[in-house]
């Protein structure tokens, strides 16, 4: 299916695009129960809405 493999090709080049331009955000794991304080999978604990 050559039309399947252009589309994947292509969306994978506009998502290199995207993040090569900075416009990419990658998420955080939340680790712990949500709350005003949180522990992030990597090990930072981050304050929510202060």
């Amino acid at each position: 299916m050559p039309a399947r493999t252009e589309f994947y090709d292509r969306t994978a080049a506009q998502l290199r695009q995207i993040e090569s331009q900075g416009l990419h955000k990658h998420e955080r794991v939340i680790s712990s129960q949500q709350s005003a304080r949180i522990e992030m999978a990597a090990g930072e604990s981050v304050a929510v809405g202060a």
